[in-house]
């Protein structure tokens, strides 16, 4: 699992400033909208089965896909400034 999430974090290192070049999109602002959704319905649904650890990993992705949305977010705003 430590594997995964370094091997994760370098490639999303190594892809940053490749990232901040893109330009951001209405439908992938809709589909990190979709994400967060899924998230907090994935959630709720780790909360029923009470079991921490799902509930830990699954708010943990959440967090994951509303910061996505508030980066894409953000970028839309400054390329329609621009």
């Amino acid at each position: 699992m430590k594997t995964l999430l370094i091997a994760a974090a370098v490639t999303l290192g190594l892809a940053a400033p490749v990232a901040a070049e893109a330009k951001v999109t209405r439908h992938e602002l809709r589909h990190d909208l979709r994400d967060v959704h899924q998230e907090r319905h994935d959630v709720k649904r780790a909360l029923h089965s009470g079991n921490p650890a799902r509930i830990k990993a699954e708010k943990r992705e959440l967090r994951g896909a509303k910061q996505e949305l508030r980066e894409d977010s953000r970028e839309a705003i400054r390329q329609h400034r621009h």
